[in-house]
């Protein structure tokens, strides 16, 4: 950030010039982004960056108004921020990669009156908003962002696992991408619906929509998701991504748990790769893992197939020499 100044009751703030915006980076190839996953999926430098997003909540949710809390502070030096507007298109990916979330144009700033954390109901782009905005008149807690946040980091996860493909789908149609699974019909004026969440027509509960569960599902079962480290790294992460994306903003994880163990996840991610332990491939249905016998086996074939090859070409070159010496006779 440059610069915040006031205009008259209008607050603004002033950014560097970016390179891009999140929403481009994951989807448009000129960036290059995919050589960021290179690798273990675990070791992407994305995901320190996804902690870096989560961790920059955190402190908009808890806001000091001074840089540095002196013992004598009040109450009403720390203040309660909701973004309200959290997506992919908001986060700034400056020229160093790094990310920067912006736009503040329907962020809320309340003081902590009485412990409460509800504001009056506001609201940016419903395509990354959680069941509440349904409820036009009902204040909402600042468990709105954490939706908000697990949509972008759904994303991330998916771009990281299968590349461009893992949000625009595969052109041979093995799977389906994330923009297109999150979309489904609607009887609205819109046609379709984008969200994240879908409104039982059973039991009128809100519920993650059953395409967006089965996306992640199929996360799992990539390609390079097959080493077992990578897997079970990866499925910590959408496990917390489900926690993050509870349609009861009541029961909806924390933003201080959200960060607490998105990087724990992370660190033991990085040891583990660090620690150079070997990677074990997972086998799909159908497939077994080989063992020394079966080893010693290919061994064997493949030495066998060098010895015929071997003396098939003794034989070709003794021809050809038997050949040569009758040609100059």
């Amino acid at each position: 950030m440059i610069k915040a100044y006031k205009h008259g009751g209008i607050f603004n703030i002033i950014f560097p010039c970016a390179k891009t915006n999140l929403d481009h980076y994951l989807r448009d190839s000129k960036f290059n982004s995919s050589k960021l996953c290179a690798g273990p999926l675990e070791a992407s430098p994305l995901w320190n960056q996804m902690l870096g997003i989560a961790t920059a909540l955190n402190s908009i949710m808890e806001y000091s108004v001074s840089a540095k809390e002196s013992s004598g502070s009040s109450e009403c030096d720390r203040m309660i921020g909701f973004h309200f507007d959290l997506k992919p298109a908001n986060i700034l990916v400056e020229e160093d990669g790094n990310w920067v979330i912006s736009d503040f144009g329907q962020a809320t700033f309340i003081g902590p009156a009485g412990g409460a954390s509800r504001v009056i109901n506001q609201g940016g782009t419903d395509a990354y908003a959680p069941p509440e905005i349904d409820h036009l008149n009902e204040t909402y807690s600042k468990r709105y962002d954490i939706w908000s946040l697990g949509c972008i980091l759904l994303e991330v996860a998916a771009f990281i696992v299968r590349g461009y493909s893992g949000l625009y789908g595969s052109a041979d149609e093995e799977f389906r991408g994330l923009d297109d699974v999150r979309r489904t019909k609607s009887l609205g004026p819109r046609g379709e619906d984008q969200r994240f969440f879908v409104k039982s027509e059973i039991s009128g509960d809100y519920e993650l929509k059953p395409e967006i569960k089965a996306f992640m599902e199929g996360l799992c079962k990539a390609e390079r998701a097959r080493h077992k480290r990578s897997k079970d790294f990866l499925q910590q992460v959408l496990a917390l991504n489900l926690k993050m994306l509870e349609p009861k903003a009541e029961n909806r994880i924390d933003i201080v748990d959200v960060v607490r163990q998105l990087s724990g996840i992370i660190q033991q991610g990085n040891l583990e790769t660090a620690a150079g332990n070997p990677l074990s491939i997972t086998p799909y249905d159908g497939e077994r893992a080989l063992g020394e016998p079966d080893i010693i086996g290919i061994k064997s074939v493949f030495l066998f197939l060098i010895i015929v090859i071997f003396l098939m070409t003794l034989t070709v070159l003794k021809r050809m020499a038997i050949w040569s010496a009758v040609g100059k006779s």
